[in-house]
Order: structure tokens, then C-alpha cells, then sequence
């Protein structure tokens, strides 16, 4: 509760209000336990990316993906955590 309404507070003063204060809200804690959960489970971005259906996009397209693969497979839930809650 006292995350929720630190957040939500946060948001308050940078003057957000009603609807969309709750939906910034939400959206916010959301995100913040899907980070955690995400890394406590292992996560699977952190793996190479399936190549499975690569040739259905452009060359250019299977070229990024691959560069982005090798660089996957390197991240820590260390700076992953840091850099979501920074």
C-alpha cells in the first residue's frame, strides 16, 4: 500500500488527476512487478531471441535482430533491476 500511494502522490504533483491519475498509477506498479517477476523467473530476454521465424523479415530486418541476439544473452538481473527502478 505505501508503494501505491507514494506513486500515486508522485503522480498527483506532477498533476495528474481522477482517471488518468489511476490509470498512471496502476500502470506504473504494474509494470514495476512484471520487471521483478520477469527477472525472479528467469527471464527469457535475457536469451538469444528465436530465430525460428526469422526469414520472414527483411534482410535488414534479420541482420538487427541478430546483432541485438548476441548482446541478449549478456544482461544481469542486476542492471536490469537497476536501470528499471533508477
Amino acid at each position: 500500500m505505501r508503494i501505491i500511494l507514494t506513486v500515486s502522490r508522485t503522480l498527483y504533483g506532477l498533476g495528474f488527476r481522477g482517471h488518468d491519475l489511476a490509470l498512471h498509477t496502476w500502470l506504473f506498479c504494474s509494470y514495476a512487478a512484471a520487471v521483478v517477476f520477469n527477472e525472479l523467473q528467469g527471464s527469457v530476454f535475457r536469451s538469444g531471441i528465436s530465430l525460428s521465424h526469422i526469414d520472414q523479415l527483411e534482410p535488414d530486418e534479420q541482420g538487427f535482430l541478430l546483432m541485438l541476439r548476441k548482446h541478449n544473452m549478456t544482461l544481469t538481473i542486476d542492471e536490469v533491476l537497476e536501470l528499471a527502478f533508477q
